[in-house]
């Protein structure tokens, strides 16, 4: 009985699969951004008007809010701070990792409109 035991406990965990949680595709992104310091509301606004203009016409994105001079506790901070909320449309060819990666290759493509920092 002890070596059936013993068998058991050396075995089977080595056939279980780990990780904390599955890989999941929610379908949103979370896009942060900074400006330069010292930037205006105003020119922070004009900049992520640009930015939105590339996020639209994504043919995977479905809605989008965006949140300037706060961060997602709603904590007040820098004027030249906040983020995207992006939401993706439920039926796509695309992963959220996919669209991710395509927008923040669009948005960081040089720009003269845009000096903004996308955080990672």
């Amino acid at each position: 009985m002890i070596v059936a035991l013993i068998a058991v406990i050396i075995i089977i965990p080595g056939k279980m699969e780990t990780g904390f949680l599955p890989d999941m595709d929610e379908g949103s992104i979370v896009l942060d951004y900074t400006s330069p310091p010292g930037t205006s509301l105003d020119e922070t606004d004009r900049m992520l008007r640009e930015i939105e203009k590339i996020i639209i016409k994504n043919p995977d994105v479905a809605a989008y809010s965006r949140r300037t001079g706060t961060q997602m506790g709603f904590f007040i901070t820098e004027p030249n701070t906040g983020d995207y909320l992006i939401q993706l449309k439920k039926k796509r060819q695309k992963t959220t990792e996919e669209v991710t990666s395509e927008l923040r290759t669009e948005i960081e493509a040089p720009n003269p409109h845009c000096g903004l920092i996308l955080d990672r």
